[in-house]
């Protein structure tokens, strides 16, 4: 009975790999047939790791022994089936959200805190089907559960209770090894796709809510890792760069908009959406970084890496999850050199901490859409959950008028974010869809569009002729594309005013290098660390990206993917595997910045 029991608490997780592997598909056609029944069979582990985790107590405590109270067990009972319906939900988000990323809920979870409200706002503007169907499939479970509550039994024997908590703590650990098991053991083959498919959304978010996951990030000698990544091991601020200046007193205008693709740009990816306009006409007045790279797939690691220069690390939070070493950031060296500081965001002022990351890094002037009045007339004003750009770039324009000159101001966009809003006719070139390309390529003329408008307005003011426009993306949208796996992360980087010579520039980098880059063009003087480099000095050479629990490294020879505990994928730009050699150069540049990283962080010296 008892197995029984454990065995229907793990059906949803089996479910939910076959949407996942029948949906997707197209995600594991590198698996063979037994790599597929393998990940089916090895899944499990996974599955009752978790379910064993979250239900184990309360399910011991419906079979204690010599109780023999039914209103007992039927209380438990309850509380069991509440816990499934929340796991439930969890896998009904992971299969959503893989759509996106191409992998399961991670640090994600912990980034949804504070922002419920908005997270249901878009899941309801988005996936109404969805949220329906798991509403009516929630009624049938628990309806299926109650009946399962009218025929409880009393406790069991104490013989018989110390099997079963004996056997849940083994599940819970995943076996009798040493540690408990692990995100890292689904990648132990080195194949990404398997991980994928043995893993589930509920395992991965919930040791990574944790940090129960993270790896120890020593692989070698401390001063040599921090020597490999570009430091010197001798200094007590290893990474700790100085600029001589001279000062430019350039004003600096940062955009960094929603899921901005490299190839959504007609005139960089040539692929002809129409949607773009004024961007195109950017291109052609400016520089561009044509084989850049995000360096993450979230807008709060985006926000962090371009203000700070920080990596995102795997096992420490995100700066605003809750960073506490110190760092070095745009808006506290532009204020050591007599700088403004402005910050607005399309979303609300408290949107994934957005008032608190402005704050710690040294913008005085915060805003977010609560203080940003409404110009257009929308078919539904409150179908964007992240805020209209035309109305945000507006406002930013307004305030940069107000600041003491020199500024320095950053944009974040979100119209671009899913769900897609309805927007006025002269914006919908495509048919209209919350969740499909059509819709974000309407959102993307819409912001293309506000960007023209605010760089029409902006060419009239007196500070116009003095100031640097620079234009990125938080990360690439990455789930609309099939075939070149690195397209899932190239986004534009654009420079435009003064000392900037337009062109195609075909140096290689990534977020990482945007800070020094930034202090380079603007001219900004003092100490400041980081690890990237400017690109206008040739930049590191590679690019530094994560993905979720994999990090990454791009380079002139191709890609290198890594768990950080075994090499996972290698790739030339042929689409062959990189030689033996060049994995190792790349594993070493790869694993040095991120043992150097963790450990200056976790001793507090990455910035004085």
């Amino acid at each position: 009975m008892v197995l029984g029991y454990l065995f229907f608490l793990t059906l949803p997780f089996c479910l939910a790999r076959l949407i996942l592997w029948l949906h997707y598909s197209d995600q594991f056609e590198g698996l063979s047939s037994a790599d597929v029944f393998m990940g089916f069979l090895g899944g499990l582990r996974f599955d009752l790791s978790s379910m064993s985790t979250l239900l184990g107590l309360p399910i011991l405590l419906s079979f204690l022994p010599l109780v023999r109270s039914l209103s007992w067990r039927r209380f438990w009972h309850l509380g069991i089936g509440g816990i499934s319906l929340v796991i439930l939900a969890l896998l009904v988000i992971d299969l959503v959200y893989f759509a996106y990323v191409k992998r399961h809920l991670s640090y994600e979870l912990s980034a949804a805190q504070g922002d419920w409200g908005l997270m249901v706002k878009m899941a309801w503007g988005g996936y109404k089907g969805v949220l329906l169907g798991f509403a009516g499939f929630s009624i049938l479970w628990l309806w299926f559960w109650s009946i399962l509550g009218r025929n409880q039994r009393p406790g069991l024997g104490l013989g018989s209770f110390v099997w079963l908590f004996l056997l849940i703590v083994a599940l819970a650990r995943g076996g009798f090894s040493a540690k408990p098991v692990s995100v890292i053991d689904a990648y132990a083959q080195g194949n990404d796709q398997l991980a994928n498919l043995l893993l589930n959304g509920v395992f991965t978010g919930s040791h990574a809510l944790l940090l129960a996951d993270g790896p120890d990030h020593l692989y070698y000698e401390p001063k040599d890792a921090v020597r490999w990544a570009g430091g010197d091991p001798e200094a007590p601020f290893p990474m700790l760069r100085h600029n001589p200046g001279p000062k430019k007193g350039l004003n600096l205008v940062f955009f960094l908009i929603e899921s901005l693709s490299y190839d959504y740009i007609d005139q960089l990816g040539h692929k002809n959406y129409g949607v773009t306009p004024n961007l195109d006409k950017l291109v052609q007045e400016s520089k561009v970084y044509t084989r850049f790279y995000a360096s993450g797939q979230r807008s709060l690691e985006g926000v962090q890496i371009v203000l700070t220069g920080l990596p995102s690390v795997i096992g420490l939070p995100t700066l605003g999850e809750g960073f506490q070493a110190r760092y070095s950031s745009l808006g506290n060296i532009g204020q050591a050199n007599g700088y403004q500081g402005l910050f607005v965001q399309a979303m609300k002022r408290q949107s994934f901490r957005g008032e608190a990351v402005a704050g710690a890094t040294g913008f005085k002037h915060f805003y977010g859409s609560e203080d940003i009045p409404r110009l257009l007339d929308y078919p539904d004003p409150e179908a964007a959950p992240f805020g209209w750009d035309h109305e945000t770039f507006q406002f930013a324009l307004q305030k940069m008028d107000e600041l003491e000159k020199p500024f320095v101001s950053f944009i974040v966009s979100s119209t671009t974010h899913t769900p897609f809003p309805p927007l006025p006719p002269e914006f919908e070139k495509y048919p209209r869809d919350p969740n499909a390309e059509s819709g974000f390529l309407n959102t993307l003329a819409y912001t293309d569009w506000a960007l023209g408008q605010f760089i029409e307005q902006a060419k009239t003011k007196p500070w116009f002729e003095n100031t640097l426009i620079v234009l990125t993306a938080d990360h690439a949208m990455g789930n609309f594309w099939d075939g070149d796996y690195l397209k899932r992360f190239q986004i534009p980087l654009i420079v435009y005013g003064p000392g900037i010579e337009p062109g195609m520039d075909p140096t290689l980098g990534s977020q990482i290098d945007i800070l020094p880059s930034l202090i380079d063009w603007l001219g900004l003087q003092g100490d400041y660390a980081a690890i990237g480099r400017p690109l206008g000095e040739g930049g590191l050479g590679f690019a530094y990206m994560r993905q979720g629990p994999i990090m990454m490294l791009v380079n002139k020879q191709g890609y290198f993917r890594h768990s950080l505990a075994n090499r996972l994928e290698s790739i030339d730009p042929n689409g062959e595997t990189l030689p033996k050699e060049a994995q190792a150069k790349m594993e070493r540049q790869l694993l040095s910045i991120d043992q150097a990283t963790f450990q200056l962080l976790l001793e507090n010296r990455w910035a004085p």
